[in-house]
C-alpha cells in the first residue's frame, strides 16, 4: 500500500472561454470572456515589450459569481515600433492566480488611412475626403519643403485651391487631433 500523496496543481475557480488581442491605429483592444467563475476576484491585464519583462496595464475586477457567459474589455496605448505581448493574469478572492496564454500585437502605426484626393493630377482644386472626425491640420508644402498654405478644419471633406501655384509636385500633411499624421502627393497640371 503506497501512502504517498501527489499534491495536484491548483485549478483556478474560472473558465476563460475567449481572449483576444487587436488594434486599431495605435489603440490595442483586449476582449476576454468566462463562461463560469467561482470566487473570483480581478483580472489584471499584463504587458511586455520583450516577452521577458511584464507590467499591468489594468486591473478589472470579477463578477465574483457566475455560470453564464460575462464579457470584459479593455484598450490601451501603444507606442509605434514596438511589439506587444499581452497576458491576463487570474486571480481568485484567495490570492491564487494563474495566466492565460500570451497573445502578440506587432508594429502599430500611427498612420491615417482612408484619404483620397480627387482630381489628382489637378489643374486649379483638389478635395480631400475620408479626414478623421475631429480637428485637423492640413499643411501644403512646395516641392523644396516650402510650407505653402495651413488649412485647420472640423470637415471630413476639405477644398484645396491651388490654381495660384506652378506645375509641380506638392506634399500634403495631414495630421488629426491625437497626432496621426499622412502625407499625399499632389500633382498640379
Amino acid at each position: 500500500r503506497n501512502n504517498t500523496t501527489s499534491k495536484l496543481p491548483a485549478v483556478l475557480p474560472v473558465i476563460l472561454k475567449n481572449f483576444s488581442v487587436s488594434k486599431n491605429g495605435c489603440v490595442a483592444f483586449i476582449i476576454f470572456s468566462t463562461s463560469f467563475e467561482s470566487d473570483m476576484a480581478s483580472f489584471e491585464i499584463e504587458f511586455s515589450n520583450d516577452g521577458v519583462v511584464y507590467t499591468k496595464a489594468a486591473t478589472i475586477n470579477a463578477l465574483g459569481n457566475s455560470n453564464a457567459e460575462k464579457d470584459y474589455g479593455y484598450q490601451f496605448p501603444m507606442q509605434p515600433g514596438k511589439d506587444y505581448f499581452i497576458r491576463l493574469k487570474m486571480i481568485d478572492r484567495s490570492g491564487s492566480f494563474t495566466y492565460s496564454a500570451v497573445r502578440t500585437l506587432t508594429n502599430c502605426s500611427n498612420d491615417i488611412t482612408g484619404i483620397l484626393l480627387i482630381p489628382n493630377p489637378v489643374k486649379d482644386k483638389v478635395t480631400v475626403s475620408g479626414l478623421p472626425v475631429g480637428k485637423n491640420i492640413l499643411m501644403l508644402y512646395g516641392i523644396k519643403g516650402q510650407l505653402l498654405k495651413t488649412i485647420y478644419s472640423t470637415a471630413d471633406i476639405v477644398t484645396i485651391d491651388i490654381s495660384n501655384y506652378a506645375s509641380g509636385i506638392y506634399l500634403l500633411r495631414i495630421e488629426d487631433t491625437n497626432g496621426n499624421r499622412t502625407h499625399e502627393k499632389i500633382v498640379k497640371e
